[in-house]
């Protein structure tokens, strides 16, 4: 049987938010990113992979550039 001590009393409280706590707070609708997952050919992928510039961020260049164009 196993008994709990004093000091194993003081631990049931762990875990969960404290009451000062509140979480990270939500980002703006412009900086919000959402996850995009697609298949592409193997050159296209060996390209992005080479380019300094991460991913999302060319993506999100092109369709910047894209939606400037129509309007």
């Amino acid at each position: 049987m196993i008994t709990m001590t004093e000091q194993d009393k003081a631990k049931l409280g762990w875990g969960g938010k404290r009451d000062n706590q509140h979480g990270r707070p939500k980002l703006p609708t412009e900086l919000r990113r959402v996850n995009l997952n697609t298949k592409v050919a193997p050159e296209t992928k060996d390209w992005f992979e080479e380019q300094s510039t991460p991913t999302g961020q060319i993506l999100d260049m092109w369709v910047r550039k894209e939606i400037k164009k129509k309007s």
